[in-house]
């Protein structure tokens, strides 16, 4: 799990860097507007790109911690055993519709690469990459979850 641990630490600072990023923008861009009577032309498209990258990376960010809303009314009232093999087959579903999902989206990134973004003109598979990437590791980490409620339902059994 050693390999799990530094990529929470990556998460962690990509978001930390990229909140911190996406506030200095926003002040920069009011401090310009209101005080300088100018407008920085690229500030809004940049705090967008990192949004976005924000919502995907965050996405398995929230998964790490359980933070995703689930409908667990029913679930929860069956024996230990059956919610946790509810649990794992519910996962596994979700990451096979996210593998299903992320040829089109590596697909989409690679028809954007010629296209440039209107105010920053960079590619705009920079900014489209964000959605294969949260989604692998989305899957990553709700595999990473079955594994450990596969290792807990073994222990429970032996003991």
């Amino acid at each position: 799990m050693k390999v799990i641990r530094y990529f929470n630490i990556l998460e962690d600072t990509f978001l930390v860097l990229n909140f911190g990023l996406m506030c200095v923008v926003v002040t920069l861009q009011v401090i310009f507007r209101y005080f300088l009577n100018s407008s920085l032309t690229w500030s809004e498209e940049l705090t967008r790109y990192l949004f976005t990258w924000m919502i995907y990376i965050g996405s398995s960010y929230c998964v790490r911690y359980k933070c995703h809303i689930r409908l667990d009314f029913f679930v929860s009232r069956l024996p230990a055993k059956f919610s946790r093999a509810i649990h794992i087959g519910t996962n596994l579903i979700i990451v096979l519709v996210v593998f299903a999902m992320v040829p089109a989206c590596i697909a989409t990134v690679m028809d954007q690469i010629a296209v440039k973004s209107s105010a920053m003109e960079i590619s705009m598979a920079l900014v489209f990459a964000a959605v294969p990437v949260g989604l692998v590791s989305t899957a990553v980490r709700i595999l990473a979850e079955d594994v450990q409620l596969i290792r807990e339902a073994f222990r429970k059994e032996e003991a």
